[in-house]
């Protein structure tokens, strides 16, 4: 069995390579039964890896303890949910968890977009698979998990385990890693997609709308998992360990891509207001082309933003921007105080000079 999943990691990891190639060449070679190829490849990855996941799995809950990593991570008298926790309770499990999770969310993302994206789908392919390869390199040839206790040259079979961390055996820490990984681990959708629309220089329309999926549902398991985690190290650690100390650099580490996360959306949302025309941050660059040629101070105007009737006032009389579109539905006020005017000139003219 451990040879099964040693060779499936194997070929997971020649397959991948293949994907990276052969979608790239095919999009740059204008073959696409080579790039469809690639996709197909995706899939063979994520079943080859599932293989050794499985064996994994299997090990773990049935005792093979003649495998190194199952002997350091399960015995006999543990529950089976601790058993299946084994998985990601080492280092060479957790890695194996993560390439999983990896070419899942890589096999999902190619099978949702086969019919759509095909311009952007190559580069995507490309960058799913290169971070695949990496962790397949540490899977099959760095931490294996499915290295052998051997005496000589003999496998010994040794007849219980050392277990779990003790530490681990909480409930939450059943179901915390896993929903860490797959907040982390689904975060290379929005990524790769980003990559592809700069290879292919494709504005960020569709594509936006496509990824604010992912970026939701890859947050909700991310919260989740660090509130879990929190659970777990007050419940277990108590009000120390995780929080003081050098613990304490790891809470706001975990926390990272949460506060990232609405920065994201929000700038997502924005550029679709921007493309439906309802708000935009930024005047439309048609709208200011004109401007742009009869004068050189209206050039600033893609930088200038426009939050109401008074800011765009402020815009006319400063450059003459007539073009300045009022996407705003509420009346126009009566009328503007000239102070309010005057700040605003000489706060646009301090962002000029900036500029």
């Amino acid at each position: 069995m451990e040879n099964i999943g040693a060779l499936a990691l194997l070929l997971a990891f020649c397959f991948a390579v293949y994907a990276i190639l052969g979608s790239l060449i095919g999009k740059w070679g204008k073959r696409p039964f080579l790039t469809l190829s690639a996709e197909r490849a995706v899939y063979s990855v994520w079943a080859l890896v599932s293989v050794a996941a499985g064996i994994l799995l299997y090990s773990l809950i049935k005792g093979d303890f003649r495998m190194a990593y199952v002997w350091a991570t399960s015995n006999h008298t543990m529950p089976t949910p601790y058993k299946v926790a084994a998985w990601w309770g080492g280092q060479e499990g957790s890695l194996l968890l993560w390439s999983w999770l990896l070419s899942t969310y890589a096999a999902v993302i190619v099978f949702q977009n086969r019919r759509k994206f095909r311009d952007m789908m190559p580069y995507v392919v490309g960058v799913l698979m290169f971070t695949q390869t990496f962790f397949l390199i540490l899977n099959a040839f760095v931490a294996s998990p499915f290295k052998m206790i051997a005496a000589g040259r003999g496998i010994v079979d040794i007849g219980d385990g050392q277990g779990l961390n003790p530490l681990l055996q909480y409930w939450t820490m059943v179901i915390h890693p896993p929903m860490l990984y797959l907040g982390y681990v689904g975060f290379i959708a929005p990524f790769a997609f980003a990559i592809a629309s700069l290879a292919t220089k494709q504005p960020g329309d569709e594509w936006i709308k496509t990824t604010r999926r992912w970026t939701l549902v890859t947050w909700m398991f991310q919260t989740t998992g660090v509130l879990l985690g929190m659970g777990w190290a007050y419940a277990v650690l108590g009000w120390g360990g995780y929080w003081d100390g050098s613990g304490g650099k790891r809470f706001p580490a975990s926390l990272d891509h949460s506060y990232r996360v609405p920065a994201l959306r929000h700038d997502a949302g924005e550029k679709r207001k921007m493309k439906s025309g309802t708000w935009c941050w930024f005047p439309p660059p048609s709208s200011c082309a004109s401007s742009e040629r009869s004068s050189p101070a209206a050039a600033s105007c893609n930088r200038c933003m426009r939050f109401g009737r008074p800011h765009r006032e402020i815009l006319r009389r400063l450059h003459g921007h007539q073009h300045l579109p009022d996407v705003v539905s509420d009346p126009e006020p009566p009328g503007i105080p000239e102070e309010r005017i005057a700040d605003g000139e000489r706060a646009l003219a301090r962002i000029q000079l900036q500029c």
